[in-house]
This record gives C-alpha cells, structure tokens and sequence, in this order.
C-alpha cells in the first residue's frame, strides 16, 4: 500500500490503555507494509509513548498545554493550523481519527486538501447512556461530513442513524493468540482496567463478596491504576477481603495473571472491544460479564465460551453469575477451549484485511475523483 495515511487521538503520552496500543499496532503494521504514517496527538513535544512505535513512523506532537485540558478559542485555532501544517507537509492522502469526539479539529484541518477521513470509533454509542453529554453533539453530527466510519462489532451498526451506515465498516480489534500452558488454575477471578466510573470495579467487589460466602479460597486480581483507586481500597477493607481481593499496578507483561486466573469479570457500564477480555479469553480465561454491557456481551457466548449476568445490572445478578462459573467444575476445560477460539474469530489477519481493504479502497476513491 502506498500513499501517506495520518492516525490521530488525543494522547499517547504514558497511555496503556486499549485505544492507545491499537493506534500503536495499526500504525506499525501500514509502516511495515511500506506505507508512511504520521501519528497526530495532542501532546506535548516531550511525551513518551507507553507502547513501542516503529522508527519508521513520524510522531508530530502538536499541543503546547495539557492533552485532555481545557484551552481558549484562540489556541483551539493554533492547533488546527499546526495539525494542517504537518498534513500537508507530509503529503497526507488519508486521515484516521480515533473516536467522533475529536473530530472538528481534524477535520476543519483538513478543509480543502482533498485528504479522506475515517472516524474509527472506539465505544459503543450505548456509552450516551452513561455520560453528560448528549449523543447528538457537534463532533457527533459531523460523522455525516467523513468518508468512513469502523466500529468494531456488527451489533454496534443498528446504533447509528440510518443515512450513515452505509459508510460505516466493521473492523475489530486484532486478538492475538496466547500460549498459556494449559495447567492447574488457581481459584482466582482476574479484571483489568483503569479505575474509572465505566469500569464498575465497586459492583465487581460487592459482587465477589456476596458470590464467594461459601467459596472462602477464592480471590480476586484487579489489575489498573486510576483516580478511584483508592475507594475501591476502602471498600475491600470494608468488606474483610483484606488478603483475598489484591489491586495490583499495570503491566506490560500480564502473561502470570493471566496463567493463574480460572474467571476472567468486566463488570463495565460499557466497551468498544474489550482487549483485556480478549486477552484473558485466548489464554484460556473463563469470561463473566453482563448481558447489558456492549463489547463484553458481543464476546461471550453464554454457556459455551463464558457466563452472561442477566438484566438488571446489579450486584446480586453479577454475584449469580459468578457463582455459577465458580459451581460449574466440570464445564472449566470445555469453556476454557472455547474460549481460546477468539483469536481465530478476530485474527490478526482478518484485523489486517480489513484496514488495508478499508484504506485502498479510499486510495482509489481519491485517485479518481482527482
């Protein structure tokens, strides 16, 4: 593939969430097809990415305050004219912009040029459920103005209206498979993320609390940093789950939680693509999560590849949940494997196909309307 292709998003400064590494991959994989790619972020000249980037890309840092801070009409207007700069020092023929909540300064940036742009989002719309904001917002309504839009799940479609999904695309996240040795699991139920509101981490604790009564050797492992961190250390002690609740730091290298953990709970009010759960899921990690929650559900077959908490979202039907997956024994081995087949189902190679078909077919767009 050849052409110049730009991926924008807010930060990568120190950023290891799911967003974050997937720019990464997709960056890194057009630069080894031979394509150049330039990452557009909001940070500051002297951010540090989290995940590794291939030399081969250009990283332009173009902010000069604070990512996600709030900034003035007049350095809003500064911005833009630096993101157009560096498009069109580049050459840049196609533009990825991660998520529609960033999309006017991006695409006001490229007024004129010719350049094509794909919103790829990165959640659910059910997360309008959840927010302030209202769905039909500026950067919402300017999803009409762009070429493309991906979503990461077929079910994710139906959300958007009607005169827009005709231009979206489906493209998934890439699962890469695992080699988790298959032995003896701990009695151990794993979650990872950031501890935020989305993530529900409390109802995960209150969940574990209440399905383990009978259960006394089981723990759980919540894996992620963040500014609710330590009410979620608060209520552990509250309950007297000191020594058999650990809230651990990030890490690069999950494999070791990953080979004890025998559950894997995203208790989340919503998701795009769960990485996390994917991960957990190829290595053989048995998936509860509601039924109610984007993302985790699409993942989950319930009954075959993991367990499902009915409606409503709550304690008490997580908690059954829970103790269902920790009662069913003689189901672990025959979930577990089928589990595993999400790395086949969203390979590496078909994440591949679908990007590279998605930007060629712009690419020859482009050149004809030229």
């Amino acid at each position: 593939m050849s052409g110049v292709v730009a991926l924008a998003t807010i930060s990568l400064d120190r950023m290891a969430g799911g967003l974050e590494r997937n720019i990464v991959y997709l960056a890194n994989h057009l630069a080894e097809t031979g394509t150049k790619v330039v990452l557009l972020t909001f940070d500051r000249p002297r951010a540090q990415a989290y995940f590794e980037i291939d030399p081969r890309v250009t990283w332009y840092r173009v902010g000069a305050s604070q990512p996600h801070a709030g900034i003035s009409f007049r350095e809003r207007l500064r911005l833009i004219g630096r993101i157009r700069a560096a498009l069109r020092r580049h050459g840049v023929d196609r533009l990825i912009c991660f998520h529609h909540g960033i999309l006017f300064r991006f695409l006001a940036a490229t007024i004129l040029t010719g350049i094509r742009v794909v919103c790829s989002e990165r959640n659910s719309l059910t997360i309008y459920r959840y927010i302030r904001r209202r769905k039909w917002n500026l950067n919402f309504l300017l999803l009409f103005l762009v070429d493309a839009i991906t979503v990461q799940f077929p079910s994710y479609v139906s959300l958007y209206p009607r005169l827009l999904r005709g231009r979206i695309h489906v493209v998934h996240n890439p699962v890469f498979p695992r080699l988790t040795a298959r032995k003896a699991r701990a009695a151990n139920i794993l979650s990872i993320g950031r501890f935020a509101v989305q993530k529900r981490f409390e109802l995960l604790v209150e969940a574990f609390h209440d399905a383990t009564r009978d259960h006394t050797d089981w723990t759980l492992t919540i894996v992620g940093d963040g500014p609710l961190k330590p009410d979620i250390e608060a209520l552990v002690a509250c309950r007297g789950l000191t020594g058999r609740v650990a809230l651990m730091p990030p890490t690069r290298d999950l494999e070791p939680f990953f080979s004890r953990a025998r559950l894997y709970c995203q208790p989340s009010q919503w998701e795009g693509f769960p990485n996390a759960q994917a991960e957990a899921m190829a290595a053989g990690v048995i998936p509860v999560g509601f039924f109610d929650t984007s993302g985790v559900a699409d993942l989950i077959e319930d009954g075959v590849n993991g367990i499902l908490a009915q409606s409503p979202t709550t304690v008490e039907t997580l908690a059954a949940a829970l103790r269902q997956a920790i009662e069913a024994p003689h189901r672990w081995e025959d979930m577990a494997e089928a589990a595993r087949d999400i790395s086949r189902r969203y390979s590496v190679e078909s994440w591949q196909a679908g990007w590279d078909g998605l930007l060629a077919s712009l690419q020859r767009a482009s050149g004809l309307q030229r």
